[in-house]
């Protein structure tokens, strides 16, 4: 997925779970990995919104292209690991 924002504004994005949980806020997490221009990886905690979504918001400091790819703690949920993009 490839997404266009601007310098230091918050963008928002979803994902959707394959799996269904029955207490998702406790039973695992999602985080999103992005990679900087200048090499630095920030983690940025993805959260809960309902069913099987979650989202993530982020901002960055740096103007140009952020790679980015999701952790889940089950890396089984295909819907919520190892997805990849580009903002």
């Amino acid at each position: 997925m490839t997404q266009c924002t601007m310098q230091n504004v918050a963008t928002e994005w979803a994902y959707r779970s394959d799996r269904d949980y029955r207490d998702p806020i406790n039973e695992i997490t999602l985080d999103v990995l992005v990679t900087c221009l200048d090499g630095a990886e920030m983690e940025v905690p993805a959260f809960w919104s309902g069913g099987n979504l979650w989202h993530v918001r982020f901002a960055s400091p740096q103007v140009g292209e952020h790679r980015y790819r999701t952790v889940c703690s089950n890396p089984e949920d295909t819907g919520l690991h190892g997805r990849e993009g580009v903002l």
